[in-house]
């Protein structure tokens, strides 16, 4: 079939599973699931393992702290750029546990440093003070 097109399939890189066990394919891994509550199944497709770490390394990346002298609307914008890029290439499958999973993640990491970098005394700048600060439109 792939020969009068001109392709051939590479052996090394091929293999055959069943649907149930899944394959990952373009960073997506899919594979068959049972509907919780019936007998019927569905093909799902969800961000690989490999792909969520990739972000989330990205993210740690962008939030190390030789990155603390940056200002914080810089940071957060490119954070934004990168969390916006990845989830349009991931919005067509099952997604929305991972995405909130890479968005708790991004968010922890942006929280401890900015509370890291804004130190007062003895204790930090607590949750409230930082989200009015840096995370509410127009209060910057």
């Amino acid at each position: 079939m792939l020969a009068p097109v001109g392709l051939r399939l590479a052996v090394e890189k091929t293999r055959v599973v069943h649907i149930d066990e899944g394959f990952d394919f373009l960073s997506f891994t899919i594979r068959r699931m049972r509907k919780r509550g019936t007998s019927k199944h569905y093909v799902c497709t969800v961000p690989s393992k490999k792909a969520i770490q990739a972000v989330k390394e990205k993210v740690a990346a962008k939030t190390y702290r030789s990155t603390r002298n940056l200002d914080s609307e810089v940071l957060i914008q490119t954070i934004n750029r990168t969390l916006a890029g990845w989830a349009n290439y991931f919005r067509h499958g099952v997604s929305k546990a991972v995405f909130n999973a890479v968005d708790a993640r991004a968010w922890g990491r942006i929280m401890r440093r900015l509370r890291h970098k804004h130190k007062r005394g003895n204790s930090s700048i607590g949750m409230p003070e930082l989200r009015r600060r840096f995370c509410v439109p127009g209060t910057w």
